[in-house]
């Protein structure tokens, strides 16, 4: 994770967006006299100019423990798949895939939900071509940490690589999903 940074609004408004691109934690200190801007992010705080010293290191503690519990992987819009300050660019096929996966981070998810989800988006669902985006997406995903984990007879777990720490509960995890009727009719 990256260092909470400190930014001056609004005379650094243009590298408080590239952070926020970035995923960087920021406290933006406000000039007197001038709107707060609106925080984007759970891992955003402000205040103002001659703040006292001592609020602004709580501030600055309190945006480091939410950083770390909140950093957790996400696709944006353009299909790129940011981890803890990483990224990888994604085919749209692998977007579904992952996308699948990011709903139940350290759950199983069922290999019949995501071929479903697949084929949902008219992308190959045989079990052929998920073992092989699977595949794909292990490469893809060693670099920036994660792994994506097979539990025989039943599906997938996308979760961090041990020696880099445990990828936080995303979400609306716990929460019971349908699952694919086995005998192809459909879901009540």
């Amino acid at each position: 994770m990256r260092e909470v940074q400190v930014v001056r609004w609004p005379t650094e408004r243009t590298r408080l967006d590239a952070l926020r691109r970035d995923g960087v934690p920021c406290l933006i200190v406000v000039a007197s006299g001038t709107a707060v801007p609106t925080l984007r992010r759970t891992c955003e705080d402000w205040v103002r100019a001659g703040a006292d010293p001592s609020e602004i290191r709580a501030r600055l503690s309190s945006l480091r423990t939410r950083a770390i519990r909140d950093h957790r992987p996400s696709v944006d819009e353009e299909g790129i798949l940011r981890f803890r300050g990483s990224l990888a660019p994604l085919t749209s096929t692998e977007v579904v895939v992952v996308s699948s996966l990011l709903e139940y981070v350290s759950t199983v998810v069922e290999r019949e939900a995501i071929a479903a989800r697949l084929a949902a988006a008219n992308r190959s669902s045989s079990r052929n071509a998920l073992d092989l985006h699977i595949m794909r997406l292990r490469k893809k995903l060693r670099p920036l940490g994660l792994s994506i984990e097979t539990v025989h007879g039943r599906g997938y777990v996308l979760g961090a690589i041990k020696d880099r720490g445990e990828v936080p509960s995303a979400p609306g995890q716990g929460v019971p999903r349908p699952s694919a009727p086995r005998d192809g009719t459909a879901a009540s």
